[in-house]
C-alpha cells in the first residue's frame, strides 16, 4: 500500500486540525475531571455547611422548656445507698447498708446486717465481700450504688489517724488467745477496728458482735473520720443529730439467720426517700406528669416513692388541659409478676383511678405514667 506525503499547505492544515482536535479532547478531559472533583467535593461542602450552620448565632434559638412550661421533664435521682462489707481475717463478719442523701447534709441511717444472714441458701460469711453486699441488696430489693470493703487496709484508709474511745461490753481476743480488748472503755483505731466489730467471744454466736458494731458505727457518725475517702465523706454528709444505727429485721436467728421480708420492706420505705430496684421487676417504675400546671410534683413524687415505688422522672404533660388523673401502664407492668401488679393496683386505688389505661404499643419496659389531674388529692397517697 502506498502512502503519499501531502503537499506543505495541506500538511499544515492537517496539523491545525489535529492540534484543534487535541485541544478539544484536553478541554473535554479537563471538563470531566472538574465535574468529578466538584461532585466529590459536595459532601465536604455539605459538612462544612452544617458546621457553619451549627456555629451560627444569626438563627433563632429554641429554648428548652422551663419548670412551668408544658413538656418540661426532670430525672429523679435515687437515694444514695452504700454497701459496706466488714472483713476480719479474710472473712465477711457483717454488712452495713448506709443510706443518705448525697452532696447535702441530711438525716441518714446505717443498717447492720449479721454475717449469719443467708441469701439463696448461702450465708454472707461464706461469700466474697462484694458478693455479700450485692446479695443483701437483692434480698431487700434495693440497688447498691457503691461497695466498700473494710478489711484491715480498708479500715486504716477510712479512719486514718483517728482513735475512738468506746465501752466494750465483752472481751475480744487475738489468734493467740491474748486479749485485744478488755471489758470497759477501749480505744479502737484503723488497725483494730475489724477485730472489734467482727470477733465474737470464743464459743459465742456471731450475732453477739452486734452491740460492738453499734458502738463503733455510732461513734463514727458522732465524729466522722477526716480522711479524703468516699466512705468518710459519706459519714460527714450525714447529720449525726438525726442519724440512726438500726438492725436489719430478721425473722429467724438460729441455725441460720433469715430476713423478715415484710418488716424489712417497711424499714426501706421509712429510710429510703427514693428507692431504686436491685434488679428489673423488683419495684414498680413510675414517671409523674402534671396536666394542670399547678401540681406540686416534688411532694407527689416523694409520696409515691414512700410506697416503695421507684420514681424515675417528673415533668409536665405536653399540654395543660385540666383533665382527670390517669394511670397509663404498659402491658408488661401487669403481667411481669404479681408484686408489680399489686403495686400498680394499690397505686391506682390511692390515686382514685378506677381503671388503668393499658398501652400495648409502649416501647418502654414496664414504666408506668401517672398523669396528675384536677381531681388529684395528695392526702390519699399517705
Amino acid at each position: 500500500m502506498r502512502f503519499d506525503r501531502p503537499d506543505p499547505v495541506t500538511f499544515r492544515r492537517l496539523s491545525l486540525v489535529r492540534n484543534h482536535a487535541s485541544r478539544r479532547r484536553w478541554h473535554f478531559l479537563a471538563f470531566v475531571i472538574g465535574e468529578i472533583l466538584l461532585v466529590m467535593a459536595i459532601p465536604f461542602v455539605a459538612i462544612e455547611g452544617y458546621h457553619t450552620l451549627l456555629d451560627s448565632r444569626a438563627g433563632r434559638l429554641i429554648e428548652e422548656p422551663t419548670r412551668t412550661d408544658p413538656g418540661w421533664r426532670a430525672l429523679v435521682d435515687a437515694t444514695t445507698v452504700v454497701g459496706v462489707a466488714e472483713v476480719d481475717r479474710g472473712a465477711v463478719t457483717g454488712v452495713a447498708i448506709i443510706v443518705h442523701q448525697a452532696e447535702q447534709r441530711s438525716p441518714g441511717t446505717i443498717v447492720l446486717v449479721p454475717a449469719s444472714v443467708e441469701v439463696d441458701g448461702i450465708a454472707l460469711a461464706d461469700r466474697p465481700p462484694d458478693d455479700a453486699v450485692r446479695a443483701v441488696g437483692r434480698a431487700i430489693r434495693l440497688a447498691i450504688g457503691r461497695v466498700e470493703v473494710l478489711d484491715q487496709a480498708g479500715w486504716g484508709a477510712v479512719l486514718g489517724d483517728a482513735v475512738y474511745s468506746v465501752e466494750s461490753p465483752d472481751p475480744v481476743v487475738g489468734d493467740d488467745g491474748a486479749p485485744l480488748f478488755d471489758v470497759g472503755v477501749v480505744e479502737v483505731d484503723g488497725d483494730s477496728a475489724g477485730a472489734f466489730v467482727g470477733r465474737p467471744v470464743p464459743g459465742a454466736s456471731v450475732l453477739s458482735v452486734l452491740p460492738r458494731r453499734h458502738l463503733l458505727w455510732n461513734a463514727l457518725l458522732a465524729e466522722p473520720p477526716a480522711t479524703n475517702t468516699p466512705l468518710a465523706s459519706d459519714l460527714r454528709e450525714i447529720d449525726s443529730g438525726q442519724a440512726q444505727v438500726v438492725d436489719l429485721p430478721v425473722g429467724q436467728l438460729e441455725p441460720a439467720t433469715a430476713i423478715d421480708d415484710a418488716a424489712t420492706e417497711l424499714l426501706v420505705r421509712d429510710i429510703v426517700a427514693f428507692p431504686a430496684s436491685a434488679a428489673p421487676g423488683d419495684r414498680l417504675q413510675v414517671r409523674v406528669l402534671d396536666r394542670t400546671g399547678t401540681a406540686d410534683l416534688e411532694d407527689i413524687a416523694a409520696a409515691v416513692a414512700a410506697r416503695g415505688i421507684e420514681v424515675i422522672e417528673i415533668g409536665n404533660a405536653g399540654v395543660f388541659d385540666d383533665g382527670p388523673t390517669e394511670v397509663i401502664a404498659p402491658s408488661a407492668a401487669t403481667t411481669a409478676n404479681e408484686s408489680l401488679k399489686s403495686q400498680l393496683d394499690d397505686l391506682s386505688l390511692s390515686l382514685g383511678v378506677k381503671s388503668v389505661i393499658l398501652d400495648d404499643e409502649s416501647d418502654e419496659d414496664g414504666v408506668v405514667t401517672v398523669i396528675i389531674g384536677t381531681n388529684f388529692d395528695l392526702a390519699n397517697l399517705y
